[in-house]
C-alpha cells in the first residue's frame, strides 16, 4: 500500500526530530518531542502494517523507551487497524502532577498499581502498604484481575501479610466489586485537563500555576518586567525563591559538611539565609533605610524577601519613571549585596555601606538609562537626582 500523509513527508519530519534529539548534548527523549511540538499535531501515518512495525519505528529513534509511553497524546501513529498511538511520556510520566488518566477497556495496556485508571490516584498510592510487599510493582491490569468475572486477583506478595494489610486487600477489593472489563475495547489514555481529552502545554500550564502548592501572588512584574539584564532578573527570581546559595541551603545540600563558620558575613552575628542576608542584616537593612528616606517613605521591614518584593511601594512616584527606577533601585541593592558577600568571602575584600550605595546608585542609574522610559536623559543627570528625574 503507499503511504499517504497530512503533511508534505511526516517521514522527513520524524527523522529531522531524530536528528535534533541525537545532537551531541542533547537528550533524544525530551529534545525531539519538544521538536515535534511545534508542528500541528497530530501528524497521522497511514499504511503501516501493524502496531508493532510502527512501535519499533519509534523505539529505535530512542523514544517510547518508557513504560506507557505509547498513548493517545502527542504526535500520533495511525494504523491500519485504527489503533492510533503516539508519545508524550515526558510529560505524563515525568510529572505525577499531570494526572494522567486510563480508560480501562481490556487491562493488557496498563499498570495496576502506578498508572492512574481507577479513583483519583493510582492504587500504588492509595494503598501503600500492599504496594510496598508485591511482588511485581509493574503488572498490568489483566494479570491481576483476568479475562472475565469474577476477578482471579493474581497478586503476589513477597510475605504474609499483617492484619492491617490484610484490611487494606479487603478495601481494595471491594472498591473494585462494580469493575468490569471489555476484551473487545482497546485501552486508550485520557487527558483530564482539557475537554477534548488529549494533551496540550496550556493545560498542563494552566494546572500547575493553579496548584495548592505553587506561590500566590509571586510578584512576577517586578522581577521579569522589571528594566535590568536578563541573568539579574533569574537572580533574583532565584532570590524570591530562596534557591540562591546561602549558607543555610548549601547546609540542606551537603547536610554531611559542617559549614564553618554558618555566620553572615556581613554583620557577623546571625546564620546566613536569603531572608537575612537581602533584608534583615544590619548592613543590608542600612542600605534599604536609605532607599526608603530618599524616596521619602516611612516603612516596615516586612517578614521575608518574598514579601518585599510582593509589596507594592509608592517608591518614586506613580509615573512610568518613577517606577522604573525604584524597581531597578531595589535590584540593585540585591546585587550589590550578594556582590559584597561574595568578595568577602572569596576575595577577602571588604567595602563600607558608603560605597555600596555608591555602587548602587550607579548599577540603577546604568540601568535606568538604558530603559525607554529615560531616553534622551544623559546618565549623569540620573545619577545626580533620582527624585528630579523621575517628577513630570
Amino acid at each position: 500500500m503507499e503511504e499517504e500523509y497530512t503533511l508534505d513527508d511526516p517521514t522527513l519530519l520524524l527523522q529531522a526530530a531524530s536528528d535534533f534529539g541525537h545532537h551531541p548534548g542533547v537528550h533524544s527523549d525530551a529534545s525531539a518531542k519538544a521538536f515535534l511540538h511545534r508542528f500541528p499535531l497530530p501528524v497521522i501515518i497511514n499504511g503501516c502494517k501493524n502496531r508493532e512495525v510502527a512501535k519499533g519505528f519509534f523505539m529505535v529513534r530512542g523514544w517510547g523507551k518508557q513504560k506507557g509511553s505509547f498513548s493517545e497524546v502527542g504526535c500520533c501513529v495511525q494504523t491500519e487497524d485504527n489503533r492510533g498511538f503516539g508519545f508524550g511520556e515526558y510529560f505524563l510520566e515525568e510529572s505525577r502532577s499531570s494526572r494522567e488518566m486510563v480508560m480501562e477497556e481490556t487491562g493488557k495496556e496498563f499498570g495496576f498499581w502506578e498508572d492512574l485508571w481507577w479513583g483519583d490516584q493510582p492504587l500504588g498510592t492509595q494503598y501503600p502498604r500492599l504496594f510496598r510487599v508485591v511482588v511485581d510493582k509493574n503488572i498490568s491490569i489483566s494479570s491481576v484481575l483476568g479475562p472475565s468475572r469474577p476477578f482471579s486477583w493474581n497478586l503476589n506478595f513477597r510475605r504474609n501479610l499483617s492484619d492491617s494489610e490484610i484490611e487494606d486487600l479487603e478495601g481494595l477489593m471491594r472498591s473494585l466489586d462494580d469493575l468490569y472489563l471489555s476484551p473487545s475495547v482497546p485501552d486508550a489514555r485520557l487527558w483530564p485537563l482539557s475537554s477534548s481529552g488529549l494533551f496540550s502545554v496550556k493545560s498542563f500550564f494552566l494546572a500547575l500555576s493553579q496548584s495548592s502548592g505553587s506561590p500566590q501572588n509571586f510578584p512576577s512584574k517586578f522581577v521579569w518586567n522589571s528594566q535590568v539584564p536578563f541573568k539579574v532578573k533569574s537572580f533574583v527570581w532565584l532570590v524570591a525563591h530562596k534557591k540562591v546559595n546561602t549558607n543555610d541551603m548549601l547546609q540542606v545540600r551537603r547536610p554531611y559538611k559542617a559549614l564553618s563558620p554558618d555566620i553572615c558575613i556581613l554583620c557577623m552575628k546571625h546564620g546566613e539565609s536569603a531572608d537575612h542576608l537581602f533584608l534583615h542584616c544590619s548592613l543590608t537593612i542600612g542600605l534599604w533605610h536609605r532607599l526608603f528616606q530618599l524616596a521619602k517613605m516611612d516603612w516596615v521591614p516586612p517578614r521575608s524577601i518574598y514579601d518585599m518584593m510582593s509589596i507594592k511601594f509608592k517608591g518614586f512616584d506613580n509615573s512610568k519613571r518613577g517606577i522604573v527606577l525604584w524597581q531597578v533601585a531595589n535590584i540593585a541593592l540585591i546585587r550589590v549585596v550578594w556582590w559584597e558577600r561574595n568578595a568577602r568571602i572569596f576575595e577577602d575584600k571588604a567595602r563600607n555601606s558608603e560605597f555600596l550605595w555608591d555602587s548602587i546608585v550607579f548599577l540603577a542609574s546604568l540601568w535606568a538609562f538604558c530603559s525607554k522610559a529615560f531616553k534622551g536623559i544623559p546618565l549623569n543627570v540620573i545619577q545626580l537626582d533620582w527624585i528630579a528625574v523621575c517628577t513630570p
